[in-house]
Protein backbone atom coordinates (compact mmCIF):
# COMPACT_ATOMS: atom_id res chain seq x y z
CA UNK A 1 0.00 0.00 0.00
CA UNK A 2 1.54 3.32 -0.99
CA UNK A 3 1.03 6.67 0.68
CA UNK A 4 -1.69 7.76 -1.75
CA UNK A 5 -3.72 4.58 -1.33
CA UNK A 6 -3.59 4.97 2.45
CA UNK A 7 -4.67 8.58 2.56
CA UNK A 8 -7.52 8.29 0.09
CA UNK A 9 -9.72 5.96 2.12
CA UNK A 10 -13.07 7.74 2.52
CA UNK A 11 -13.99 5.74 5.60
CA UNK A 12 -11.40 7.68 7.60
CA UNK A 13 -13.78 10.65 7.77
CA UNK A 14 -16.87 8.46 7.81
CA UNK A 15 -15.69 6.66 10.94
CA UNK A 16 -14.66 9.97 12.51
CA UNK A 17 -18.16 11.34 11.91
CA UNK A 18 -19.72 8.22 13.42
CA UNK A 19 -17.56 8.67 16.51
CA UNK A 20 -17.83 12.43 16.84
CA UNK A 21 -21.58 12.72 16.46
CA UNK A 22 -22.48 9.62 18.50
CA UNK A 23 -24.69 10.55 21.44
CA UNK A 24 -24.75 7.25 23.35
CA UNK A 25 -21.67 7.24 25.68
CA UNK A 26 -21.04 3.48 25.42
CA UNK A 27 -21.39 3.45 21.65
CA UNK A 28 -19.15 6.54 21.44
CA UNK A 29 -16.38 4.62 23.24
CA UNK A 30 -16.79 1.74 20.80
CA UNK A 31 -16.72 4.06 17.80
CA UNK A 32 -13.61 5.81 19.17
CA UNK A 33 -11.89 2.43 19.56
CA UNK A 34 -12.79 1.50 15.97
CA UNK A 35 -11.45 4.82 14.72
CA UNK A 36 -8.17 4.67 16.66
CA UNK A 37 -7.42 0.94 16.62
CA UNK A 38 -8.67 0.00 13.18
CA UNK A 39 -9.14 2.92 10.81
CA UNK A 40 -6.36 5.25 11.99
CA UNK A 41 -3.96 2.37 12.55
CA UNK A 42 -4.50 1.04 9.04
CA UNK A 43 -4.12 4.40 7.33
CA UNK A 44 -1.41 5.89 9.54
CA UNK A 45 0.43 2.57 9.64
CA UNK A 46 0.47 2.40 5.85
CA UNK A 47 1.66 5.98 5.59
CA UNK A 48 4.36 5.33 8.22
CA UNK A 49 5.57 2.29 6.26
CA UNK A 50 5.78 4.41 3.10
CA UNK A 51 7.81 7.05 4.93
CA UNK A 52 10.21 4.42 6.26
CA UNK A 53 10.88 3.32 2.68
CA UNK A 54 11.04 6.88 1.31
CA UNK A 55 12.96 8.42 4.21
CA UNK A 56 12.89 12.08 5.14
CA UNK A 57 10.28 14.22 6.83
CA UNK A 58 7.94 15.02 3.96
CA UNK A 59 5.30 12.87 2.31
CA UNK A 60 6.41 13.61 -1.25
CA UNK A 61 9.78 14.92 -2.39
CA UNK A 62 12.15 16.81 -0.12
CA UNK A 63 10.26 20.07 0.43
CA UNK A 64 6.90 20.75 2.09
CA UNK A 65 4.07 20.24 -0.39
CA UNK A 66 0.29 20.52 -0.30
CA UNK A 67 0.23 16.85 0.76
CA UNK A 68 2.21 17.71 3.89
CA UNK A 69 0.01 20.72 4.63
CA UNK A 70 -3.13 18.66 4.24
CA UNK A 71 -1.75 15.90 6.44
CA UNK A 72 -0.57 18.34 9.12
CA UNK A 73 -3.91 20.08 9.41
CA UNK A 74 -5.97 16.90 9.15
CA UNK A 75 -4.00 15.00 11.77
CA UNK A 76 -4.11 18.04 14.05
CA UNK A 77 -7.88 18.06 13.71
CA UNK A 78 -8.11 14.35 14.57
CA UNK A 79 -5.77 14.82 17.52
CA UNK A 80 -8.00 17.64 18.79
CA UNK A 81 -11.25 15.76 18.35
CA UNK A 82 -10.38 12.08 18.93
CA UNK A 83 -7.04 11.39 20.57
CA UNK A 84 -4.03 13.63 21.10
CA UNK A 85 -1.73 10.61 21.00
CA UNK A 86 -2.62 9.37 17.49
CA UNK A 87 0.96 9.83 16.27
CA UNK A 88 2.67 8.20 19.26
CA UNK A 89 3.22 4.99 17.30
CA UNK A 90 4.25 6.76 14.09
CA UNK A 91 7.50 8.72 14.64
CA UNK A 92 8.02 9.47 10.93
CA UNK A 93 4.54 10.94 10.56
CA UNK A 94 5.17 12.99 13.70
CA UNK A 95 8.30 14.38 11.95
CA UNK A 96 6.15 15.42 8.98
CA UNK A 97 3.68 17.20 11.25
CA UNK A 98 6.48 18.90 13.21
CA UNK A 99 8.15 20.08 10.01
CA UNK A 100 4.88 21.50 8.69
CA UNK A 101 3.86 23.11 11.98
CA UNK A 102 7.43 24.35 12.50
CA UNK A 103 7.61 26.23 9.20
CA UNK A 104 7.99 29.92 10.14
CA UNK A 105 4.95 31.13 8.18
CA UNK A 106 2.74 28.30 9.40
CA UNK A 107 3.94 28.71 12.99
CA UNK A 108 3.10 32.42 12.75
CA UNK A 109 -0.37 31.70 11.36
CA UNK A 110 -1.04 29.06 14.04
CA UNK A 111 -0.14 31.55 16.76
CA UNK A 112 -2.52 34.18 15.35
CA UNK A 113 -5.49 32.12 14.15
CA UNK A 114 -8.70 32.05 16.13
CA UNK A 115 -8.92 29.05 18.44
CA UNK A 116 -11.25 26.56 16.76
CA UNK A 117 -14.43 25.79 18.67
CA UNK A 118 -14.78 22.06 18.16
CA UNK A 119 -18.05 22.02 20.08
CA UNK A 120 -19.71 24.02 17.31
CA UNK A 121 -19.12 21.10 14.95
CA UNK A 122 -21.47 18.98 17.04
CA UNK A 123 -24.30 21.38 16.21
CA UNK A 124 -24.03 20.82 12.45
CA UNK A 125 -26.76 18.38 11.41
CA UNK A 126 -25.09 15.61 9.41
CA UNK A 127 -26.51 12.25 8.45
CA UNK A 128 -24.35 9.46 9.81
Amino acid sequence: MNIFECSSKPYFFTEWRRFFFEKDPEMKLQRRKIFVDVVADRILGGMEDSLIVKGGDTLVGDEITWADLLFGTTIGFFEDTVDGTLLDLYPNLRKVKRRVWGHPNIRKWLSQRPVPNIKLLREIPLAV
